[in-house]
């Protein structure tokens, strides 16, 4: 346990069934969520610590779960341990719950192609059959029905990865965030994980970030990458294999640089109005060169305002640097050192690149 303001612990589990098997002393720790994927953990612990082996505590078969004020805010596996015995210390390294997604398979192939059902749907059966096959037993009470419809098959020889396909439909049109929860189960003894499904549509209430009063920016990375003079959208083949394509025009930018291209395929989309809004959000995404800070928040701010999917401004008035931009949270990891201290790193992405509040 880390003297805090905040009480941390990190909870040794079987890595299937959530059940609590020790708490292990910690003497650093580190970990992260990430939008959309696992999130990873790194943690020290003495390596001399009556009853904790490689036998008991094993990569692979070992689950690990931090608790913050008693309560879970991170679980996952734990996958390498690094142990230096001059220095008395093991490093454990591992990723979240849905690592064990993108190691398990449609083994036998999936058909929800012969209607349009909602995404929904898709996510429980997948979850549902890694659940009944060796699974984790992840709640998916939270995902409700939604009125989202699209098609998904996979012949038995593709071995589709669940997280695959679950990334795959996240990444749809009117597609969603999600990340995989652990919660109690019965306070003290089991740990659960909740499979959570939230709007790419932002925040409520974005969040205003400004460099030296409420965060440290360290960096900021300028990227050229979606920059459009010209942005083409190129719709779903039809049945003479021909493919509808709409464009749009950045005329201003154009004019101040060589012609530079940007195509992107959207295979669901047919009728040229969707494809019409959609060069037009490349071309809106690629008019000027984006600008990405890397930042850590100031101590007084909690960590948990700000969560990956969240949307908000970051300002920044500093030399060559400018930037008054809106921006998605990708990642937020949080390190405790051994005074207790927590410090709050957010990596970011441009909104606007990133495709909230696209036209559909």
């Amino acid at each position: 346990m880390i003297a805090t303001g905040h009480t941390y612990e990190l909870l040794h589990v079987e890595a299937r069934t959530g059940a609590v098997i020790e708490p292990l002393p910690i003497a650093s720790l580190n970990y992260v969520d990430e939008l959309n994927a696992a999130g990873s953990i790194r943690a020290e612990i003495p390596a001399n610590v009556p009853g904790i082996t490689s036998d008991s505590l094993w990569t692979g078969g070992s689950g690990l779960v931090v608790l913050r004020d008693g309560d879970p805010v991170w679980g996952g596996f734990l996958w390498a341990a690094d142990a230096d015995l001059d220095a008395n210390k093991v490093s454990l390294s591992g990723t979240g719950y849905f690592s064990h997604y993108e190691n398990v398979h449609l083994d036998r192939g999936y058909n929800g192609n012969n209607s349009k059902v909602n995404q929904s749907w898709h996510l429980r059966n997948w979850i549902e059959y890694a659940n009944s096959n060796g699974g984790i037993d992840t709640d998916t009470r939270y995902i409700n029905t939604d009125a989202v419809s699209t098609r998904r098959s996979w012949d038995v020889s593709e071995f589709k990865s669940i997280g695959d396909a679950i990334e795959e439909i996240a990444e749809d049109d009117r597609g969603f965030n999600f990340r995989i929860m652990p919660f109690w189960m019965n306070r003290g003894k089991l740990v659960g994980n909740r499979f959570v499904r939230t709007s790419r549509g932002g925040s409520v209430v974005p969040f205003r970030l400004v460099h030296k009063q409420t965060c440290n920016v360290k960096k900021v990375t300028y990227d050229s990458a979606s920059l459009a003079t010209h942005a083409y959208a190129l719709g779903a083949q039809d049945k003479s294999g021909r493919r509808p394509i709409e464009s749009a025009t950045n005329a201003g930018l154009y004019a101040r640089m060589p012609r530079k291209n940007v195509v992107k395929s959207y295979t669901d989309a047919k009728d040229r109005h969707t494809l019409r809004s959609k060069a037009a959000s490349l071309a809106s995404a690629g008019k000027t060169p984006i600008a990405v800070p890397s930042l850590t928040l100031y101590p007084d701010l909690d960590p948990f305002a700000f969560s990956p999917g969240d949307t908000g401004t970051v300002y920044v008035q500093q030399g060559y640097v400018r930037v008054n931009d809106d921006f998605v949270i990708t990642s937020r990891s949080i390190s405790v050192d051994t005074a207790g201290r927590e410090e709050t790193s957010l990596s970011l992405a441009n909104k606007e690149v990133y495709g909230i509040g696209e036209s559909e």
